[in-house]
């Protein structure tokens, strides 16, 4: 059977100003699985803080992540082309993140507002398709001080006894299999009492009345082809969407991929020991590795880091992450 890999425990020990280069020459050389430091560890350390451009990095994920749920990409499983490195971060650092929220921004907004609009115009639509089939214009159903006016539908025709309350004009739609009458009961108002109880005893429900003047059926008309047209642009709206998205796409996920690691990188001081001077980095190497890692610090940092070494086993796989 093959042995787990063996491991060396090392501490790299450095004052705190040089932190974030550090930290940035472990995550290039790759090699190194922190051991997260606890607060209470150690008397006079602390966790430290994270790396100045962290707070940056992760607004900027948080956009990226939103912009992909909005354009239904799935990052971790696109296939797009790649870009070189320092092309994107150049892009991040120029705000070009910004620069396509916007513009995805834009494309989403346009169709949730011509989708919105859709919506209530489908809504009147369904109010008008009650009062079409009253012999009433719009405008005859308000600007009354003496009368209250009940429209809507009801489960069947109760007009014979709202005939019998007093100064009532009673409407009612010709009887359709399936279909609620519509009723427009006009009343005095000190007799809407009786009539509201008679219309709640044959369930009654209140459609509102649209603003504007003249019959139904031709404001209906009308609002049809506004709907139809909206839906023509709905579609535009969509297919500009799916254009903005396959011209961002290899960006976004690029984007996503290089802010993924800025923020893991930025974050990385939570789990080291610090002092207001110093800094202490508890880490297994694989022990094959332990002299790459003193020449790496030694080539990447110089003087004033250094490297001790501690033991070496087998390695607990719970203990630790893989910092890379």
């Amino acid at each position: 059977m093959s042995l787990p890999e063996s491991m060396s425990r090392v501490v790299i020990v450095g004052s705190k100003p040089r932190l974030e280069e550090t930290v940035d020459a472990l995550y290039e050389m790759g090699i190194v699985h922190l051991i997260d430091y606890t607060n209470d560890s150690d008397e006079g350390f602390a966790i430290g803080a994270p790396l100045s451009y962290s707070p940056k990095a992760s607004e900027r994920l948080l956009k990226i992540r939103a912009v992909e749920k909005d354009l239904g990409i799935k990052a971790r499983k696109a296939k797009t082309p790649s870009m070189v490195l320092s092309d994107v971060k150049a892009e991040i650092s120029s705000g070009n993140v910004e620069a396509v929220e916007q513009d995805v921004l834009q494309a989403i907004d346009k169709r949730n507002s011509i989708a919105q609009k859709i919506t209530e115009l489908d809504a009147i639509k369904s109010e008008l398709k009650i009062l079409e089939k009253l012999p009433l214009k719009l405008e005859d159903y308000s600007g009354y001080s003496s009368l209250s006016v009940f429209v809507g539908t009801v489960k069947e025709d109760c007009s014979a006894a709202l005939a019998a309350v007093p100064n009532t004009e009673v409407f009612v739609s010709a009887a359709v299999k399936n279909e609620r009458p519509s009723i427009a009961v006009f009343v005095k108002n000190e007799d809407k009492a009786k009539v509201s109880a008679i219309l709640s005893e044959n369930n009654y429900i209140e459609a509102p009345v649209p603003a504007g003047e003249g019959a139904p059926a031709d404001v209906l008309a009308k609002i049809e082809a506004e709907i139809l047209e909206n839906q023509n642009a709905l579609e535009e709206a969509k297919a500009a969407i799916v254009g903005v998205s396959e011209k961002y796409k290899k960006q976004i996920v690029a984007y996503d991929e290089e802010l993924t690691d800025e923020v893991r990188k930025g974050e990385t001081p939570l789990r080291i020991a610090t002092t207001e001077f110093s800094f202490v980095v508890d880490a297994w190497v694989p022990t094959a590795k332990v002299e790459m890692l003193e020449k790496g610090v030694k080539d990447l940092l110089g003087d004033g880091v250094y490297v001790e070494f501690q033991e070496t086993r087998g390695r607990n796989m719970h203990e630790s992450e893989h910092v890379a």
